[in-house]
C-alpha cells in the first residue's frame, strides 16, 4: 500500500488555492476600503437587507459574536446601520447605507476580477465543471459538520 501523502492530497491543494485567494482577495478589497469576509457579508446582505444580525450569521456559517464585531466596524464606517424590529425590539435588523450601497458595483469589479484570474486559461466547460466539483465539496464538508 502506497503511504499517504498530504502534499498530493485535494484538501492540501486546496488549503493553498484558498490562502492565495484570499491574499488576492485581501488585497483588492482594501483598496475599496473593505476587509476580508466582509464582501461576503455585503453578498448576503445584498440578497436580503433588512435581514436579521442571527440570519446573515448563518448564511455565513460564522459565529454571532463574529457577526457582533463585523457589524460594529461597518457601523463605524457608516455603511451599515441596525434598526430594532418593529414587531420585536429584541431583533436587529442590517440595512445598507446610501454609502454601503455605493460599493455594489466596486465589489462586483472585485469579484469579477478574482473570477477572471481564478480561472484564466479554463474553457466554459472546465470551469463548469469544476463549480460542480466544489459544489460538490462543500455539500459533504457541510454534511459532515452538521
Amino acid at each position: 500500500m502506497d503511504a499517504f501523502s498530504v502534499q498530493e492530497s485535494i484538501s492540501f491543494l486546496l488549503t493553498e488555492v484558498c490562502k492565495i485567494r484570499r491574499s488576492l482577495s485581501d488585497t483588492m478589497l482594501n483598496e475599496i476600503g473593505l476587509h476580508i469576509g466582509q464582501e461576503m457579508f455585503f453578498v448576503s446582505l445584498l440578497q436580503e437587507e433588512g435581514a436579521t444580525q442571527t440570519e446573515i450569521a448563518e448564511r455565513m456559517h460564522i459565529q454571532r459574536a463574529t457577526m457582533t464585531n463585523m457589524l460594529r466596524r461597518l457601523e463605524q464606517a457608516h455603511l451599515i446601520v441596525r434598526r430594532g424590529d418593529e414587531h420585536d425590539q429584541r431583533v436587529q435588523r442590517v440595512y445598507l447605507t446610501d454609502q454601503g450601497r455605493d460599493l455594489r458595483g466596486h465589489l462586483q469589479r472585485v469579484w469579477h476580477d478574482i473570477e477572471a484570474q481564478t480561472t484564466q486559461g479554463m474553457t466554459l466547460e472546465e470551469r463548469l465543471l469544476l463549480r460542480r466539483l466544489l459544489l460538490q465539496v462543500h455539500q459533504n464538508l457541510l454534511a459532515n459538520q452538521q
